[in-house]
Parts: C-alpha cells; structure tokens; sequence
C-alpha cells in the first residue's frame, strides 16, 4: 500500500525533477567575467550579459597545441592553457517571473518578469532588485541573487527557462 496516489507521486515527481535542474543552472560567476544588466529596447533592466569561458574551445585549443609539440606524452591537456572567453547576454524574461500571491521575484520559466516589475536596480555584484506588483495588487520590493538560477553552458548563460544570445 502506497503512502501517496498515484497523482501525488506524479507530482512529487515532477517537482524533484524541477529541484534537480534548478541545481545545474546556479553559480555563473565562478566562470564568467564582468556581469552586467543593462536595459532591453522596451526600456527595462532585463538583460545579463558576460564574457564566459568555454570549454569546448578551451579544450580543443590545448589539444591542437599538444598534437603539434613533438612529445610522446598521453596528456591532451595543458594547464597553462589561455581560457577562451565567448560574450553572451541572457533576457531574465525568459528566467525570472513573481510569486502570485506575494509579489516576489522568483525563478520561473518564462516568466515575464518585467511586465510586473519596475524601478528594478543592481543590488551588490550578481542581484537584482525590484518593485514588484501582481494583477491583484500586491505589491513588494524584492531582491533575487541571479549566481543562483543561471549558469554557464559553454560560454553562453543559461537559465532553465532560455538559453543567451550571442554578443
């Protein structure tokens, strides 16, 4: 006899499959340089961009250089190897969206945050703060640390909501 029915386990299911994935998309700073927010062409403070490391490039570039030194050695990586930096921006439209009961940023796929938040600012080096509203009028003033929701997928940031543009 189950504790749960079979609904409940589908549920709870799908909700470790979210915490699992969540995980993966934290912690860009710890490879990616230089992280600013800077307006979208509507006007507001929506979009991430930095300069990360790839690793797909980082790598075949110490493996094309140890295949054309003349040693006999089975390492194929080079630890003094330049990292390679691609430049990538992130729409948080496409990552943050807000409770609907209590007005704060959350992370949410697709979800629009930008449609009901305003006077959004930099808060430190990776947060994000805004004054928040939903369609039934809560209002609150809330701070999001983006180093928790995104991450660096091979030089381009991504959330679990959308993937960055090419720079």
């Amino acid at each position: 006899m189950s504790l749960f029915s079979k609904g409940h386990r589908v549920l709870f299911g799908l909700y470790m499959l979210l915490c699992k994935a969540s995980a993966a998309y934290s912690n860009f700073t710890t490879t990616c340089e230089d992280p600013v927010l800077h307006t979208s062409r509507l006007g507001h403070l929506s979009l991430l961009s930095a300069s990360c490391v790839t690793t797909t490039e980082a790598l075949n570039s110490t493996k094309s250089t140890n295949s054309t030194n003349s040693t006999s050695s089975t390492n194929n990586t080079d630890s003094t190897a330049t990292p390679l930096f691609h430049n990538s921006t992130l729409d948080l439209n496409l990552c943050l969206g807000i409770d609907d009961s209590t007005a704060v940023l959350t992370w949410s796929i697709y979800g629009k945050f930008s449609l009901y938040c305003s006077s959004c600012h930099v808060v430190g080096r990776t947060s994000l703060g805004c004054s928040c509203a939903t369609l039934s009028g809560v209002k609150a003033n809330s701070t999001i640390d983006l180093d928790s929701g995104i991450s660096n997928s091979n030089g381009t940031l991504s959330c679990l909501g959308g993937i960055g543009m090419d720079n």
